[in-house]
């Protein structure tokens, strides 16, 4: 392909036609910047394709931290209920001057 176009090159030259040699040279330069163009397409493209990739990957472990988040929360909640109930069978059990049984130390 490359000896095809150096000998239309030539050719052109040898013959002295400059016009046919413009429009020829003006051609292969499009060319170039169409090939151009096109490789800088492309690597926009896959650019934007590894970004989604990473962002994805930025999400679930985001979703991940939250879930987790979301455990400990719960764990946490369900302790100071536990908590709070136990603060109020030891209040109710002081309010009402009741005698010391030993289920209260599970509450204390």
């Amino acid at each position: 392909m490359i000896n095809f176009f150096r000998k239309t090159r030539k050719n052109l030259a040898d013959d002295n036609k400059s016009l046919k040699y413009a429009r020829y040279a003006l051609g292969e330069i499009i060319l170039v910047v169409i090939g151009i163009l096109m490789a800088l397409q492309i690597n926009n493209w896959n650019e934007s394709r590894k970004e989604r990739v990473k962002e994805v990957e930025i999400l679930k472990d985001f979703q991940q931290g939250l879930q987790y988040d979301i455990l400990q929360i719960d764990s946490i909640f369900s302790q100071y209920h536990r908590a709070n109930v136990a603060i109020d069978k030891v209040l109710n059990h002081l309010e009402e001057d009741l005698a010391y049984t030993d289920s209260l130390d599970y509450y204390f």
